[in-house]
């Protein structure tokens, strides 16, 4: 684990800092796990009560929370800064020294940057660009006109069809694809594009070639085993737990989650700061800023008491056959 000034982890975050600048920050964690030398972050107003016995000795916060404490780093997306601090602090992503690796297969038109490492077994086609510093594992096939940017991570077995656009900071599982059916036709025109700080867990497919590019944007996070069909737009700072599957031409909006085993039909938006239990399945649209759960996904307090409803059937049941019984003996006195 590194130690960086408060200054310096500010630059890089693109933070401001505000209080001391020149405390050295040595961990990061949790808010109720940190200690002295450690950064955590608070987003939500409703931890706020927390920080007063919070033992950071600093706090990564968003522009709109008010809090005595000092110093802080402070930011428009405290969730994305603390996602990259922890790359930082923990080293995440492995530094290697660059190279390409004598069993690795690269064309003679590709152009590598500075630090780039290229592993055994690699095959990159031609006219493919790699940013700076980035790695590329054992096995991966990276196809033609490829672009991928600055500080990417490519783990073993990764399959990038031609033509995709893999942005900064961007850590890809091994055995995930990004296939298109398009993708061995010069005039396709549509593409697959990860924005900065995507990452995608390990066996995912990410499908392109339909009627407009498949986009994960920036600061994504997708869990293993999902599948995402052609067409769908992943908006900023979603979470994608493991399972799911995101059909043809979806739009989530930005900072949506879906937990695990989700299924959102093809068409479907999803508003923004949205919520999906796990194994719900969407079928029509969902507004922003709600929770929604069960099939058809719909307001979770209207499932929990449809749950409840549902809970007291047999009582039911059994109270109505008591009645039938009594009308029925009563019918039988009176005649």
């Amino acid at each position: 684990m590194r130690s960086i000034s408060l200054r310096q982890l500010g630059e890089l975050l693109g933070a401001d800092v505000v209080g001391n600048a020149d405390i050295q920050i040595h961990g990061i964690s949790g808010i109720d796990e940190a200690e002295a030398g450690d950064i955590s972050f608070v987003a939500n107003p409703k931890y706020v009560a927390r920080i007063r016995v919070c033992r950071a000795s600093a706090l990564i916060v968003g522009r709109d929370l008010v809090t005595d404490f000092r110093p802080l780093l402070v930011t428009d997306d405290p969730y994305l800064a603390f996602t990259r601090a922890l790359k930082l602090l923990l080293g995440e992503t492995p530094v290697r020294d660059g190279g390409v690796h004598e069993r690795a297969i690269v064309a003679p038109t590709v152009r590598l940057g500075q630090g780039v490492s290229i592993m055994a077994n690699a095959v990159i086609e031609d006219n493919v660009v790699i940013g700076d510093r980035s790695s590329i594992y054992p096995g991966t096939f990276i196809g033609e006109g490829t672009r991928i940017g600055q500080d990417a991570v490519l783990y073993p077995n990764v399959t990038i069809c031609a033509n995709t656009v893999i942005g900064n900071s961007v850590i890809i599982h091994g055995g995930t694809s990004l296939i298109s059916r398009q993708a061995s036709d010069p005039g396709h025109s549509t593409r697959i594009i990860l924005g900065d700080d995507v990452e995608l867990g390990a066996n995912v497919t990410v499908a392109g070639g339909g009627n407009r590019d498949t986009v994960i944007s920036r600061g994504t996070k997708i869990d293993n085993l999902v599948g995402i069909r052609a067409g769908a737009h992943l908006g900023e700072n979603c979470i994608i737990v493991a399972q799911v599957t995101i059909g043809e031409g979806v739009t989530l909006e930005e900072h949506v989650t879906l937990a695990g085993q989700v299924v959102v039909a093809p068409g479907v938006t999803i508003g923004a700061y949205s919520t999906v239990g796990a194994k719900s399945y969407v079928e029509e649209n969902l507004a922003g800023g709600q929770a929604y759960s069960g099939s058809p996904a719909q307001p979770h307090g209207l499932e929990r008491r449809l749950h409840v409803y549902l809970r007291r059937v047999p009582d039911l049941q059994k109270r109505i056959s008591d009645l039938e019984k009594q009308v029925q003996h009563q019918d039988k006195e009176k005649s």
